[in-house]
């Protein structure tokens, strides 16, 4: 079964690049207006993606707005990450950082939208919910989970746990196909059952006609059997053989237009389901 693909879109992921304990200098020497407090993020960040990779997730991480607006207009994802602000873009104006990962949101709808592919389920990540309680409103009102962002163990698990519980959207018929399958099995198993026990009755009576004819053609060549009596039992034989075959395919061909009746009723009421609002 194919992994899930997750896209962590988030600034304060380090580069591949930097090993775990050159990060912090590295930011240091070049941003040293950052804070430390924001630089000792950024491996704790890194631990975050790993912990989505350790749950067996395809993650693939944008670590700047212009990379995350390019990568979803060519690759879809199951699920994506998206950080809210985006303070350490430097490529991006003071005021548009703050709410960055709104329009980096649209653009995977939109992409979504062009490359006729299943919605991409999101997850809107910030610090900012405790502040300012709209923007997780709106993050809701998008049918986006809000997750607040914390540093540290538990807030990765939180992710992760958030992130697994998106999964399990993913695909909302699956138990319902299952039914229909099942269904099907259940309504066809009985004619299909009848089907090949009538085979077998019919393999032997033709097998019993065939050995008295052959018995009579003995018998004529012998003389102990005339060639009458030959000719009557076979045509008892095969009427009985036609008259049997006709009433039982008479008998499945009802049983069969029966079940169609039914399956067509419950595979109508079954896609209604599939289709209510809830669903979509």
């Amino acid at each position: 079964m194919a992994r899930v693909k997750v896209l962590f879109a988030d600034d304060q992921i380090p580069s591949e690049n930097l090993r775990d304990k050159e990060i912090k200098a590295a930011l240091k020497d070049e941003h040293p207006e950052w804070s430390d407090k924001f630089i000792n993020a950024f491996p704790i960040m890194r631990r975050a993606v790993q912990t989505l990779r350790d749950a067996n997730y395809d993650v693939t991480v944008v670590r700047t707005y212009k990379d995350a607006l390019e990568l979803v207009k060519t690759t879809h994802f199951d699920i994506a990450v998206v950080d809210l602000g985006w303070f350490a873009d430097k490529g991006l104006s003071e005021t548009k950082r703050r709410y960055a990962g709104w329009d980096i949101s649209a653009a995977i709808e939109e992409a979504d939208k062009q490359l006729k592919a299943k919605p991409t389920l999101q997850i809107i990540y910030s610090r900012r919910f405790a502040e300012d309680a709209t923007i997780s409103m709106r993050a809701a009102e998008g049918k986006k989970l809000p997750v607040y962002k914390v540093y540290g163990d538990p807030g990765h698990q939180a992710l992760r746990a958030a992130v697994k519980f998106i999964e399990s959207h993913l695909n909302p018929t699956d138990d319902r196909v299952n039914d229909l399958w099942q269904m099907i099995r259940v309504y066809w198993e009985e004619p299909l059952k009848q089907q090949r026990q009538w085979f077998k009755l019919t393999i032997a009576f033709v097998a019993l006609s065939l050995v008295l004819l052959l018995g009579g053609v003995v018998g004529a060549v012998s003389g102990n059997v005339q060639v009458g009596t030959l000719t009557s039992i076979s045509s008892i034989i095969t009427g009985a053989i036609s008259t049997l075959l006709y009433s039982q395919l008479k008998s499945m061909q009802l049983d069969v237009d029966k079940t169609r009746e039914v399956m067509q009723q419950e595979f109508r009421k079954a896609f209604e389901q599939l289709h209510t609002p809830e669903r979509e």
